[in-house]
């Protein structure tokens, strides 16, 4: 394993590139809060700001419009809904523009008209990334749904729900969700691709349900899932031979076209400043490959890549190449100025014939 320390180029490849104003909300009015309401520092904090969102119940459907956002939530901040079901909406972002929103605790309220308490992405061209989204404990629903959304990663998040994406890009890791509510999927793809990397997926009550759902959608089991009630619908469905299906003896419909095979996979640990963190590139053995990290970008597609790369091909630093499978530990310092910087971490393989792309993996300082 080698060390790579990105102190210095962290700095280089931060997004932004001027240091963010973070701002605090905290509906207790401690010392320092800018805001009470998130409805209202959703709307009204500046372009590119970070909001630190202290414990407490933030009520209301927040709405990030055409404008980059940073939301990190400490323990112990719930947003619980009110007749909206919407407990987050982003939309309109452009490609330069970003949302990332991490350790959110979400609950519906009486007053919802819906049992999920929604966060929502629409009409965006620039990267949004969900990290450790949890639900209320209690029989409280979440869902997470993406309309017409170029690059959306959704990140160690595990909960009773449902997903929901249309017309996007998608990429899941370590996240896990179970629906016990409809006799509906765990998780939905309308046109569109959607990446998994590990977590556990389950349809209604596990077998009466499927855990996925395709419409014309190209899906990507990268390794490691777990997955109950199997994978109903029409597309394609690329499978790693990592792959668990359970309570499921045809795992899915004949409408699919499947394909069985390896194919390099990307995790990161999610870590503090000043932490180090590895990037492993696995999921085939033996062949060449490099991690690359920097920048999100627009995912861009090229006839020498199986699949799309979604790190900026200009600012992108390459960390290790090596022989499948291997890690590298990566350091960023713990400089206050990188709190919300977000970066994707990439993996590509060389097997003789062709490159292979793997997922990206979202990382977000914090």
């Amino acid at each position: 394993m080698t060390m790579r320390s990105l102190s210095a180029l962290a700095l280089l490849f931060a997004a932004p590139a001027a240091v963010a104003q973070t701002l605090i909300v905290d509906i207790n009015n401690g010392p320092g809060t800018t805001y009470t309401s998130l409805v209202d520092a959703a709307a009204s904090a500046p372009d590119g700001a970070v909001l630190e969102v202290r414990p407490g119940f933030y009520f209301g459907a927040a709405l990030v419009d055409g404008k980059s956002l940073t939301i990190l939530f400490d323990p112990g901040a719930v947003i619980a809904t009110d007749t909206d079901s919407i407990a987050m909406r982003v939309r309109n972002l452009n490609a330069n523009q970003w949302f990332t929103m991490r350790g959110a605790t979400v609950q519906t309220s009486l007053l919802s008209l819906s049992p999920y308490a929604e966060v929502r992405c629409e009409d965006s061209a620039g990267p949004v990334m969900i990290e450790q989204l949890a639900t209320q404990v209690g029989n409280f629903r979440a869902r997470i749904s993406a309309y017409s959304c170029d690059q959306m990663i959704v990140r160690d998040s595990s909960f009773n729900g449902t997903l929901h994406f249309d017309d996007s890009r998608v990429a899941l890791e370590g996240t896990s969700v179970g629906q016990n509510f409809t006799f509906t999927a765990a998780v939905t793809v309308a046109g569109g691709e959607l990446q998994v990397l590990g977590g556990t997926f389950a349809g209604f009550n596990s077998t009466q349900g499927p855990a996925f759902d395709l419409q014309a959608a190209d899906l990507r089991l990268l390794g490691d899932a777990l997955i109950y009630g199997g994978v109903n619908g029409s597309g394609s469905a690329r499978v790693a031979p990592s792959v668990t299906f359970a309570s499921a003896p045809s795992p899915f419909s004949a409408t699919i076209a499947v394909t069985n095979v390896e194919m390099p996979h990307v995790s990161t640990v999610s870590e503090p400043l000043g932490t180090p963190f590895d990037a492993t590139l696995a999921g085939q053995t033996g062949v060449i490959g490099l991690i690359v990290g920097g920048n999100p970008s627009t995912p861009l597609t090229a006839p020498i890549f199986g699949d799309a790369w979604w790190v900026d091909p200009l600012g992108g630093v390459p960390l290790q190449a090596g022989v499948t499978p291997f890690a590298t530990t990566v350091t960023i310092a713990a400089n206050p100025a990188l709190i919300g910087t977000r970066l994707n971490f990439q993996g590509l393989t060389w097997t003789g014939a062709q490159f292979d792309v793997s997922n990206p993996s979202g990382w977000v300082a914090r």
